[in-house]
């Protein structure tokens, strides 16, 4: 992606013109925290030389999203740091809701004229569309983690549904939280997660929740599934898959957050991705008119 930039003495002249590579933007973690690389080169054709970049990194239209501060790049092919919390990465997948993310790009840039060798300002006149391949943001997220236990990436609902995409945000806040050491709290996220993927279950198979309590409504399509699905049929297993992870996610509602353990909320938010997983991808082919 290509992007030139102006200074407010030639507003419609392009003085300095980069190429960014969406492909290659990287993940990375020490001991100062995570930050986002994206590569960039400055082209030939630039007529001026810059020195020092600084912007924001938006998520798509919005206003907001990762400071890029101000740092050297040198000639040639370099790149700009974003540093980024983990916070942030659960609001970013939030806002993703397991599509390509589209980050708006705005840079800035400071040099010396080639002219009289004044200090020059460059700015372009747009934000471009940053779109970054879902192979490629599966990395960076994986490089986001130092432990075992990453950021899973999950597939898109097969079609837009708010009740999917809770479900993802949901399970993204469960894995920051294990990261973070709040084992309770994400074993409680992965149950909420769960009563989401249920009701949309539940949508599917022609059960739907309206406003039940959860615990009845769980017994109600477990049983419901099972008297109207073969044995065969994995939605015979997923309705008691459900009813058992219902159960075993609510001990740390009822028992307090501090009696689980970092392998629990593992197996929890794990349990929960892989009925995420396999639903929003076998239901399309499983269940006629399934959204």
């Amino acid at each position: 992606m290509r992007i030139d930039f102006q200074n407010d003495q030639n507003p419609s002249f392009s003085l300095v013109a980069i190429e960014v590579d969406a492909q290659n933007i990287r993940g990375n973690r020490d001991a100062f925290g995570a930050t986002i690389g994206i590569p960039l080169q400055i082209l030939p054709e630039s007529r001026e030389q810059p020195r020092l970049w600084e912007g924001e990194l938006r998520w798509g239209t919005q206003g907001s999203g990762l400071r890029i501060p101000l740092q050297v790049v040198g000639l040639g092919t370099s790149q700009v740091i974003a540093p980024i919390s983990d916070q942030q990465v659960a609001s970013l997948e939030a806002w993703r809701r397991a599509q390509e993310p589209v980050f708006g790009l705005q840079l800035r840039a400071v040099g010396a004229s080639r002219s009289d060798n004044s200090p020059a300002f460059y700015t372009s006149s747009f934000v471009p569309a940053l779109t970054v391949p879902r192979d490629t943001w599966k990395r960076v997220l994986d490089n986001f983690g130092t432990s075992p236990f990453r950021i899973i990436e999950l597939p898109a609902p097969p079609a837009a549904n708010e009740t999917w995409a809770r479900a993802i945000e949901l399970i993204t806040n469960s894995t920051v939280l294990i990261r973070e050491g709040h084992y309770g709290q994400s074993i409680t996220m992965s149950r909420t997660a769960l009563e989401r993927i249920s009701e949309s279950v539940g949508v599917l198979v022609g059960l739907p929740r309206n406003g039940k309590p959860f615990a009845p409504y769980v017994d109600e399509l477990q049983a419901y599934i099972k008297g109207s699905r073969d044995k065969s049929d994995p939605f015979a297993l997923i309705g008691a898959t459900i009813r058992t992870a219902f159960s075993w996610t609510s001990e740390p509602v009822h028992q307090g957050f501090d009696v689980s353990e970092r392998d629990d909320a593992m197996f929890a938010a794990n349990l929960v991705v892989a009925l995420y997983s396999y639903l929003v991808t076998a239901t399309p082919r499983s269940v006629p008119g399934a959204n």
